[in-house]
């Protein structure tokens, strides 16, 4: 009888321990829609391609992380002073860029937007153990004034990175 109790205890163990929200990447394709001015800021529309099972709130539920770049390692600045605003939801990112922050005329600078978005068990039915996980991405680029009314953007990238809740 012990060795049954203790065997159901090991079985309940590893099945609370498996994780069934971490399976797939949130983002499956980010893409440049359309730039504009509007009063003198940039505003840079994305179409994004999302995990189906996510809903709305999921995205909009989104917080835009300042200071340094963690969790990805590298050396770029994050340019999170530069946004006026940042909206969101299931199939598009559009982010405003503060007309202070843009280039000057030929000049290229580069920009990093780190966005934070939360843990998939509040919003589908999934389970995972441990702490609560975060999921984040972020988007760079760099823009080129190439004349007043007129900015280029070019070596756009994005990567999703996830990070597990503390056990």
């Amino acid at each position: 009888m012990k060795f049954c109790v203790k065997l159901l205890f090991i079985a309940l163990f590893f099945t609370s321990c498996t994780d069934t929200c971490n399976k797939e990447d949130t983002f499956k394709k980010i893409t440049i829609e359309k730039k504009r001015f509007i009063d003198n800021n940039l505003e840079i529309n994305f179409s994004i391609d999302v995990l189906d099972k996510l809903p709305e709130k999921y995205f909009k539920d989104f917080y835009l992380k300042t200071g340094n770049t963690y969790p990805f390692e590298d050396d770029i600045e994050n340019s999170h002073k530069s946004l006026k605003e940042v909206k969101v939801d299931k199939t598009k990112i559009d982010i405003t860029i503060l007309k202070d922050f843009l280039p000057d005329l030929e000049q290229e600078k580069s920009f990093c937007f780190i966005l934070k978005f939360g843990d998939r068990k509040d919003y589908i039915d999934c389970s995972h153990p441990g702490g609560p996980d975060s999921y984040y991405l972020k988007l760079e680029m760099k823009l080129k004034r190439t004349d007043v009314k007129s900015i280029e953007l070019s070596d756009f990238k994005w990567k999703e990175k996830f990070k597990a809740g503390a056990y």
